[in-house]
């Protein structure tokens, strides 16, 4: 797989008719992943970095929330740079911060994974 074919399996939950409903999305997009991520974690990684610096907010912060959840290292610098750029108002307002933050707590607190 890649990117393109790991985004493309994320656009299948996004078209779901039941994907109005966030929490519904954010668990099919989670489901997703989880599987995605144990044949092709590198596709998963650079689909989800370019969700974080495609600045959308609906991708982003699911790019944001999944990164946490499944504590890809190699997306702290992303997170990062992020987080920077919330502060320093390059990219949505302050308030936005808390989810990069839990994000990076996440990522902190786990001790799997390759180290970025």
């Amino acid at each position: 797989m890649s990117k393109e074919a790991v985004l493309e399996e994320f656009q299948t939950v996004y078209a779901d008719p039941e994907s109005k409903d966030g929490t519904y999305l954010y668990l099919g997009l989670l489901d997703r992943a989880k599987r995605l991520v144990i044949t092709d974690r590198i596709g998963v990684v650079e689909a989800l970095r370019y969700w974080i610096s495609f600045r959308d907010r609906r991708h982003t912060n699911h790019a944001v929330m999944l990164t946490g959840a499944l504590t890809l290292k190699e997306l702290k610098p992303d997170l990062e740079k992020l987080r920077e750029d919330i502060i320093s108002r390059k990219a949505y307002t302050t308030k936005y911060t808390g989810w990069v933050d839990k994000a990076l707590k996440e990522i902190k607190s786990s001790n799997s994974g390759p180290e970025s």
